[in-house]
């Protein structure tokens, strides 16, 4: 149960829907927030003579009385109807009931909602003194609109149809979409390239997650946490909120040029790993493109720069919703925990210390979650739905030598049976650079010819691959033959994209390797 959390002093009632007010007071006409669900409640104590310890009421709505004469305003939650008419309790006095039970998460939302009333008069200062802020808002969707633009021109929009459709399954059960007091958004998703652990959500309620994040958690309840956890942030108005902080923002020209400068000066050779016109690992990958356009400045100019109170707020909303749900109470922390070994694993320092986006890991982990096996949350049905950006993000850490999180990421794939070419290119890379042995090198073979064997993507880079494992261990007189099939591919790509530099060079580089082998001979046995 979940108590409200304010101070009691008098009581006041209306039957039939007739306001009786308080003496003095001029009001205008209500703005009501009705509740498709209503929330049961219970009385801890007994109040007046209408309320009895242990009855359970139903919030149908709730309503906000404007005063004309700038003197508190008065917002009640109305009931649903008793024998004597309908009963309506200002809201100030809900420190005497407890939720009974949500069954929905609609119902927990709008809970929510009423907390934060409660404390902060929160939808009382949306529906009287800003207002809604139509303006700003229309301002900060045309810079979310804007943002996403940017992302997709900038090819940094990870499209996997099967994955996206699931998520939009899973936002579905967690939230109904669009929020039930009149303020504008609906919610969607989008999955941005970036091998850090990474959501957002932006101000007209679109959920970025990285693919980072993605691979980074392993299971469903993992990611209802996450996306719950930013789907609060939405409810909540934090962006607005920041963005009306936010009083030196640069001109919307000039922030926009100074970004779009930092994104054209990473992208230029960037490949995409959806691209079937490029080989895999043909060209180099620039994680300096993710970072442009999620940086700091970016995030505080859209209002995601989240304070500690406002994440720990999300935090909780998730916790709640999980519970509504029925998946996992620790869930959030499980995600939380994988991120930060992420983050050490691969020296991000700045999300370690809390500096960036999100505050210190540590302080928003449960500490009753540190008895969880994390092994056990774990699930198969999940890692065989996210295996696409696993090998995605897995090229990106091997390109930058995270070679324990690449490793990690395709032995996913490899152990769940589904991966594909990538995977085995990307592991057997690994071993050779990790090892020297012949049994090692052995492996590499045998793992690119299973990737051979698969003809699922037929990635002329295997063929480069298998030629520098063969060199590696004296097998020359094999390698080149290797070299030459690479070659005659490149040659291939080459008609289809002759201005394309970075094939030259390839090229360029497949026929040194050819006369370099060619030279040397076989080295087996010496």
């Amino acid at each position: 149960m979940h108590h409200f959390r304010i101070f009691l002093s008098t009581i006041l009632f209306f039957t039939s829907g007739v306001l009786i007010a308080q003496s003095g007071l001029n009001v205008q006409l209500p703005s009501t927030i009705k509740f498709k669900e209503p929330i049961e409640v219970e009385a801890t104590e007994k109040l007046g003579d209408s309320i009895k310890v242990g009855e359970k009421m139903k919030i149908k709505e709730m309503i906000f009385y404007k005063s004309t004469d700038d003197s508190k305003p008065i917002v009640y939650l109305n009931f649903t109807k008793y024998a004597d008419g309908q009963k309506s309790l200002p809201i100030k006095y809900f420190n005497k009931f407890v939720y009974t039970k949500w069954t929905s998460s609609e119902q927990a939302w709008n809970s929510i909602l009423i907390d934060k009333e409660i404390s902060k008069g929160f939808l009382f200062n949306i529906n009287s003194k800003a207002g809604f802020q139509y303006d700003l808002r229309n301002d900060m969707f045309i810079e979310s609109n804007e943002y996403l633009d940017k992302l997709i021109q900038s090819d940094r929009i990870f499209k996997d149809d099967y994955f996206e459709d699931y998520l939009y399954s899973l936002v579905t059960k967690i939230h109904p979409g669009v929020l039930s007091d009149g303020r504008p958004g609906n919610i969607s998703i989008k999955i941005l390239k970036n091998t850090e652990p990474n959501a957002f959500c932006l101000a007209n309620g679109t959920i970025l997650v990285t693919t980072g994040l993605l691979s980074t958690i392993e299971s469903e309840d993992e990611l209802i946490a996450i996306l719950t956890h930013e789907i609060a942030h939405f409810v909540l108005d934090h962006a607005v909120s920041n963005y009306n902080m936010e009083a030196d923002r640069k001109k919307k020209a000039e922030f926009w040029a100074v970004f779009a400068t930092a994104v054209a000066t990473t992208a230029d050779i960037y490949m995409s790993s959806n691209n079937k016109n490029h080989p895999t690992g043909l060209l180099t990958y620039s994680v300096a493109v993710a970072s442009a356009v999620i940086s700091n400045e970016v995030l505080k100019k859209l209002g995601l720069k989240y304070s500690r109170e406002q994440e720990l707020e999300a935090d909780q909303a998730a916790r709640q919703i999980l519970n509504v749900l029925n998946y996992n109470k620790f869930a959030l922390d499980v995600a939380l925990k994988r991120i930060k070994y992420h983050n050490i694993i691969t020296g991000n320092y700045m999300a370690l210390s809390g500096s960036g986006s999100h505050p210190n890991i540590d302080e928003r982990i449960d500490a009753e979650s540190n008895q969880i096996d994390e092994a056990k949350f774990t699930k198969q049905e999940y890692l065989s739905k996210v295996s696409f950006i696993n090998s995605y993000n897995a090229e990106i850490e091997l390109y930058y030598s995270h070679h324990l999180k690449a490793l990690g990421l395709v032995d996913k794939n490899i152990k769940s049976n589904i991966a594909t070419e990538t995977d085995y290119i990307v592991k057997a890379s690994i071993l050779r650079r990790l090892y020297n042995s012949k049994e090692k090198m052995d492996e590499v073979l045998g793992l690119l010819t299973k990737a051979k064997s698969l003809n699922v993507t037929k990635d002329i880079i295997l063929n480069k691959e298998e030629g520098i494992t063969l060199s590696r261990i004296g097998r020359n007189i094999e390698a080149k033959k290797s070299f030459d099939l690479y070659l005659l591919g490149l040659n291939e790509l080459l008609k289809k994209d002759d201005k394309n530099s970075l094939i030259n060079d390839e090229i360029e580089w497949a026929r040194k390797m050819i006369f370099k082998v060619s030279q040397i001979g076989d080295n087996v046995g010496k």
